[in-house]
């Protein structure tokens, strides 16, 4: 037995993934990369397992990101200036500066100060010339790639490691949220059923907990 493409594409959880994966690239067109992800759900469906145990919305997250950041990739035609390139070396040799002295990457904002130049256009720069097309916020949600690229995938044990022991900075009702959310891949609304709770306690819950983590992995 199958999944019906139609229901599927139509499904609003399916919807809300295409809409979200989308929304990580920077200056593409969306409705574009919308195109893309239900085109990869139409090429990837039949070759779902419904016996395997996990959401289809799950088995399809890496694949229609994977197809969207090709695409993004692929419809970049940017002209490098000579200004640019100039900038991408005086950030690349103030990253180095600074991990040097924090012992740690730099994050783009303290790449910002230390040049003082515009976030905004260190942002452009770097997407320009390294030829990289997710969002300013998409390179800074570390502790979500992680979470998610845990599911169904071979691990990194040291970032396992350092996301295990983050996790021990939360209590049990924070730790049940965050394994449900990304190790479980359970809706908010979901998770707020499960544990008697509001959609906009979980939602708050969540967020305080990423902080938690994020905090400790940038120590």
């Amino acid at each position: 037995m199958k999944l019906d493409v139609n229901e599927v594409i139509n499904d609003e959880n399916i919807k809300h993934l295409i809409m979200h994966l989308a929304n990580k690239f920077y200056g593409v067109e969306k409705k574009d990369l919308y195109q893309v992800g239900y085109l990869t759900i139409t090429r990837i469906i039949d070759n779902f397992d419904i016996n395997s145990g996990i959401k289809f919305s799950t088995y399809a997250y890496k694949h229609i990101f994977g197809a969207m950041r090709e695409y993004a990739i692929n419809s970049r035609k940017i002209k490098l200036s000579r200004d640019y390139l100039k900038m991408y070396k005086r950030i690349e040799d103030a990253r180095n500066i600074l991990t040097q002295k924090f012992n740690r990457t730099p994050s783009l904002e303290e790449i910002s100060l230390f040049l003082e130049v515009d976030l905004n256009l260190i942002n452009e720069v770097i997407i320009t010339c390294s030829n990289e097309v997710l969002s300013l916020d998409e390179e800074n949600s570390y502790l979500e790639n992680n979470l998610y690229n845990f599911i169904g995938k071979e691990v990194d044990y040291d970032t396992k490691i350092l996301i295990d022991d983050s996790l021990e900075t939360l209590d049990e009702l924070e730790r049940k949220i965050i394994d449900y959310r990304y190790f479980k891949d359970l809706t908010q609304d979901e998770v707020a059923r499960i544990l008697g709770l509001s959609q906009v306690k979980v939602s708050r819950l969540e967020s305080s907990s990423k902080k938690k983590i994020k905090k400790y992995i940038c120590a």
